[in-house]
């Protein structure tokens, strides 16, 4: 269904269909509102992604849309999650360490946006590293400048010759280093950790975009919507009219976590109970 046709049923038991009580942008949100609740207590979508390593950097950021890591690996060999608590249990000085290859995942409570990797990488994870100051392999604008014109076997965007990005086929990510905006170093590596999480759902922001939910669950998206309009009104009846509404809701709400809790992944000791950032 829809979203024009959810609006429309939402506005027949509203009683308003002319859109004289409720607009649009706020049924709009409401229903973007009820898709996340559902998504989230369900844990019906989930994501992968890869996140590239680096030597020496100690902070990675995750994807907006996720909101709670459900495993991770590195090299298919699944890694613990853990807490800023239980790393400080294990070894006070664990956000210091760096060693050749990721051991768990931390997360922090207070910044859910971004995670850890311990240790940090070394510069054992670097397939190559290119030094471009004072190096006379290589050819610089106007002699030993510290502007790579050229370099053997890569093909590269050189604007006014500045180095702004290298393509190569056998490499899945580039480290630059710069000076006042000149390439200094450029360090390959091909190490990611690949992360399987539950996600968010698009943001609704139109009528004319897509609801992810399937159409078995639109009847539970219409009861949260119209259960959180009464709500807006402080008369009596409308205020139990929306609480009628939202016990219908948690009602489809039950059925669909049983629905997805028997075709979900079984849980592993690697499962954890953080959230992802919005």
């Amino acid at each position: 269904m829809s979203i024009p046709s959810i609006l429309s049923l939402v506005r027949d038991r509203l009683a308003d269909p002319d859109k004289q009580r409720w607009s649009d942008d706020r049924l709009l949100r409401l229903l973007d509102s009820a898709q996340k609740d559902f998504a989230r207590q369900t844990e019906c979508f989930k994501g992968t992604f890869s996140l590239p390593l680096y030597a020496y950097k100690a902070v990675y950021t995750l994807p907006a849309d996720c909101w709670r890591i459900m495993r991770a690996h590195f090299y298919d060999v699944n890694l613990p999650l853990y807490s800023y608590e239980r790393m400080d249990s294990l070894d006070t000085n664990w956000y210091t360490r760096t060693g050749p290859e990721v051991k768990a995942v931390v997360f922090d409570k207070r910044n859910e946006t971004e995670i850890r990797f311990y240790p940090i990488m070394d510069e054992s994870i670097l397939d190559n590293v290119y030094t471009f100051e004072n190096e006379t392999d290589v050819d610089y604008a106007g002699g030993n400048l510290g502007v790579v014109t050229a370099i053997d076997d890569f093909t590269f965007n050189s604007p006014y010759g500045a180095v702004t990005e290298l393509f190569s086929v056998d490499i899945q990510h580039d480290e630059m280093n710069t000076a006042y905006g000149v390439v200094t170093d450029i360090a390959e590596a091909n190490s990611n950790v690949d992360i399987i999480y539950i996600r968010d759902p698009k943001t609704i922001a139109s009528i004319t975009d897509t609801l992810e939910i399937g159409s078995r669950w639109e009847q539970a998206m219409e009861n949260y919507v119209v259960g959180n309009c009464f709500l807006d009104d402080l008369d009596t009846q409308y205020q139990a009219r929306g609480a009628t509404a939202l016990q219908l809701y948690d009602r489809e709400l039950k059925v669909a976590k049983s629905a997805f809790a028997r075709d979900s992944t079984a849980s592993t000791k690697y499962k954890t109970n953080y959230s992802g950032g919005l």
